[in-house]
């Protein structure tokens, strides 16, 4: 059987601290060697789940509906065009399970989705391993993630946090 791949994990986040922290989204940084002696790879995908992009539709409607300045300075268009936009991506979350928004593979920072409402860290690692394989053909990788001490973490939002209603 094949060694697995050692992934070091890092980031200000909640799953830094300890798996049962939950996030609708977060950032992670990954660092791993590409073949013993070779190139050390760095990825910083954003990790999303179902909730976190929902709550674009959310924010897009209630612009439409109860910012008329911000329609007015940006256009109806545009809103409906993001509105329809985060629709489309929901309803491919919901079909594929895990999707990738990124330019292309060698994209570092790419967009990752869950169909999960919140990312713990086992989802976080599930939805990792399926892209560092899809991506970057590393096959089990073992997630090694640095603590955090409480006073560092960065707690992430939804833009859900705006609506005033």
């Amino acid at each position: 059987m094949a060694k697995q791949k050692r992934v070091r994990c890092f980031g200000h986040s909640p799953l830094n601290l300890g798996p049962h922290y939950t996030v609708s989204w977060d950032d992670v940084w990954l660092r791993w060697v590409s073949k013993p002696g070779k190139t050390i790879q760095r990825l910083g995908p954003c990790l999303c789940s179902l909730t976190d992009a929902m709550a674009e539709i959310d924010e897009n409607t209630w612009v439409l509906t109860h910012a008329p300045d911000l329609v007015a300075k940006y256009g109806r268009e545009y809103y409906q065009e993001e509105l329809n936009s985060a629709r489309d991506l929901v309803r491919r979350i919901k079909d594929e399970g895990l999707i990738c928004v990124a330019k292309s593979t060698d994209d570092r920072l790419p967009i990752l989705y869950t169909s999960a409402r919140v990312i713990d860290r086992a989802e976080a690692e599930r939805m990792l391993a399926w892209w560092l394989s899809v991506a970057y053909g590393v096959k089990r990788p073992k997630f090694q993630w640095k603590k955090v001490v409480k006073e560092d973490v960065i707690w992430p939002w939804s833009s859900s946090a705006y609506h005033p209603d």
